[in-house]
């Protein structure tokens, strides 16, 4: 019990470092909790595929995607192993390796994976589970990465549909991105005005909950201001 707690205590300091920005030192600390777990618990303990998954995106956030994704390829089929198929951490791994292969440009093995959090989320939660709407916008990230505009449109209305229903918060992070990433493809699309009412209220929002000094809320006053140059050029 005393090991179990000091791998909590582990866990927990790795994914406080990481909300700081400092995904080094949670590395760090993730890795101190792994071995713990290896010496003392074994490697078919139940926190060992979670403390995985929290390397795999430590990796990813430093984008050492080689590493990120063989933390989360091992952890997806230990969970597969425990028939934990199903289950919320199930849905974080794909969720997190689907990114992993957005970024090494395996769109398709990228596609199934966010797909999988989709599903498993819905199975656990609905349609409004947080983690369900963060994979239909990571999938239309995807999409309209890869040209497929409409596709994309459709999954990002559909992701704010679910925040707006009042179901979950509006202020949420994944919000802010579902608006900022609609604005973008509709920039994209040629749909400027469109564009631009989103990139708006991003900024209302973000000076809102973060404040005008903080580096994110410049970023999107830059892209309004972008957009604005573009539309009069």
């Amino acid at each position: 019990m005393a090991v179990e707690a000091e791998v909590d205590s582990l866990i927990k300091a790795s994914d406080a470092q990481k909300k700081a920005g400092k995904p080094q030192d949670a590395l760090s600390i993730a890795l101190d909790a792994k071995i713990k777990i290896e010496q003392y618990l074994g490697n078919q303990n139940s926190k060992y595929s979670s403390v995985l998954i929290s390397i795999g995106i430590c990796h990813l956030s430093m984008s050492n995607l080689v590493d990120a994704e063989r933390n989360l390829t091992e952890a997806k089929k230990m969970l597969e192993i425990q028939s934990k198929h199903e289950s919320r951490t199930y849905a974080l791994c794909a969720k997190v390796l689907g990114t992993v292969y957005m970024y090494m440009g395996k769109v398709q093995d990228s596609e199934s994976n966010y797909m999988i959090c989709m599903d498993v989320s819905r199975k656990n939660g609905g349609k409004i589970d947080i983690e369900y709407a963060a994979g239909v916008i990571n999938l239309g990230l995807l999409y309209m990465n890869m040209a497929r505009y409409e596709e994309s449109e459709i999954l990002y209305l559909e992701a704010k549909e679910i925040f707006e229903k009042g179901l979950m918060k509006t202020k949420h992070s994944y919000y802010l991105n579902c608006l900022n990433n609609l604005g973008a493809l509709y920039f994209l699309m040629g749909r400027k005005e469109e564009a631009e009412k989103y990139y708006i209220k991003v900024v209302e929002l973000k000076k809102e909950l973060l404040g005008a000094d903080n580096p994110n809320y410049a970023s999107s006053l830059a892209n309004l201001a972008i957009l604005d140059f573009l539309r009069k050029s």
